[in-house]
């Protein structure tokens, strides 16, 4: 029996993202990929010791995250929960189980790990689909493991980190440094015009 070595979590996570990706492409569904793998590198620690003339992703510490998140829009949610499982990825727990987690569903790929794929994200208070769409209108590309996904604007991944956050009571977590501590006085009015938005 041949052994495969183990593929690092944050790697195997930059490949479910990838994976995610071209899944949804194929049944048409927008989505957009949000923390972990999917910030921006402005966005991340900065690695002790980083030489000036390094990139900004050289620059910084990878963020390892256990699972891949993605934000559907919820007029394309059924067409990715149908294709889903036809590549692989199982379903552990529906929307409606209750529970404080119904704007999330956890699913498990043997060989990619998890994901968990949001229909809305929770503290944004508007409707699921106008808010999807407010960040979908401002998106940018990133290259996630050699694969163009769509992630919200740099202020719109600075909202969705406070707010996650907020849910889980880290005032003073490393998120909100990177997020609001060390953003620029114009950076956080734009955070507060998304967020009244």
């Amino acid at each position: 029996v041949t052994e495969f070595p183990i593929v690092p979590l944050v790697l195997r996570t930059r490949l479910a993202h990838a994976a995610l990706q071209s899944i949804a492409d194929d049944c048409g569904a927008d989505i957009l990929h949000i923390k972990g793998s999917a910030l921006d590198a402005s966005l991340l620690p900065v690695r002790e010791g980083a030489p000036a003339h390094a990139s900004p992703k050289e620059r910084t510490v990878p963020r390892v995250s256990a699972d891949a998140d993605i934000l559907v829009r919820p007029m394309h949610l059924g067409r990715l929960l149908t294709k889903l499982p036809k590549f692989g990825w199982q379903g552990k727990a529906r929307f409606d189980t209750g529970g404080g987690a119904d704007h999330a569903a956890p699913f498990w790929h043997s060989e990619l790990g998890w994901a968990d794929v949001h229909r809305s994200f929770p503290g944004i208070r508007l409707d699921p689909e106008l808010a999807f769409e407010r960040l979908w209108l401002d998106r940018r590309l990133l290259s996630i493991a050699h694969h163009a996904c769509p992630v919200p604007s740099i202020d719109g991944q600075r909202t969705v980190l406070l707010l996650h956050a907020a849910r889980n009571g880290e005032s003073q977590g490393v998120d909100v440094r990177a997020a609001w501590t060390n953003a620029t006085v114009a950076e956080r009015d734009r955070i507060m015009n998304l967020a009244t938005q």
